[in-house]
């Protein structure tokens, strides 16, 4: 089972390959039976500079699959191995942490790496079947489902530019003024969440192990942490939310 990934606003160069980050869920591809398949229907925009042909995750069937499915101008898919099958195989799994994976990558970062796998792992398992309304509840005033989704893929963005040495943009704060706006579908959420994910596992294998105790400033205050802080609690931040979200899921059931 698949399910295909668009997301808006987002683009990716020429020479940019998904596929490569070592995230093993993350490939290009699209489906040949939509109808029967749950989806997020989200599209990633070509680099109006290459043709399709020329990007290095698409191959010429693929290209061929995306004119039949979608009757429209290629577009650049990523899918990720989910749905019920998977959701099966993950139960028997040990944890990301535990599964001898990524051992190219420096423990600092392959540990942050691990988490985020974690926490897409059980967000995807917990909020299968709930409905765009169970999303955006909240009961006894907690924080929404899609608040902790949008959040964890913001923030995450957010905490990186802080490592690398950057300040917020306007549009990094306008965004982090909308993440408990009740709008927007489950799909359209996940994606988000997602998408933040994998483009995430990029920017973290960035930063070298000597680059871990160089001092960085936080916020208009600049309250002074380390590289190697900022990634850490990418980590914790990222698996706090997910607590909250799965607590707030096993309410709205419990309240079907």
């Amino acid at each position: 089972m698949l399910q295909l990934l668009y997301h808006p606003g987002h683009r990716y160069p020429s020479n940019a390959n998904i596929a490569d980050s070592h995230l093993p869920d993350i490939f290009c591809a699209a489906s040949k039976n939509r109808a029967a398949t749950p989806h997020y229907h989200l599209n990633v925009a070509v680099d109006d500079e290459a043709s399709v042909a020329d990007q290095p995750c698409i191959k010429p069937d693929t290209i061929n699959q995306l004119i039949t499915c979608q009757q429209a101008k290629p577009t650049l898919l990523y899918r990720i191995t989910d749905g019920e099958l998977e959701r099966m195989n993950q139960t028997n799994l040990p944890e990301p942490w535990l599964r001898g994976t990524l051992t190219e990558v420096p423990a600092v970062q392959r540990a942050v790496l691990h988490a985020l796998e974690l926490a897409r792992e059980d967000l995807e398992r917990w909020c299968h079947g709930l409905s765009d309304e169970e999303m955006h509840a909240r009961p006894a005033g907690l924080g929404s489902v899609a608040f902790h989704l949008r959040h964890i893929a913001r923030s995450i963005d957010r905490l990186l530019t802080y490592a690398e040495g950057r300040q917020l943009s306007a549009e990094q704060l306008s965004m982090l003024k909308s993440e408990m706006d009740p709008v927007g579908s489950r799909n359209e959420m996940f994606a988000e969440f997602v998408v933040a994910i994998a483009k995430s596992g990029k920017r973290i294998r960035a930063f070298s192990p000597e680059q871990l105790g160089e001092t960085r400033k936080v916020g208009k205050k600049e309250l002074p942490t380390s590289v190697g802080g900022l990634l850490v609690h990418v980590a914790d931040h990222t698996q706090r939310h997910v607590g909250q979200a799965i607590t707030t899921v096993k309410i709205v059931v419990a309240q079907r």
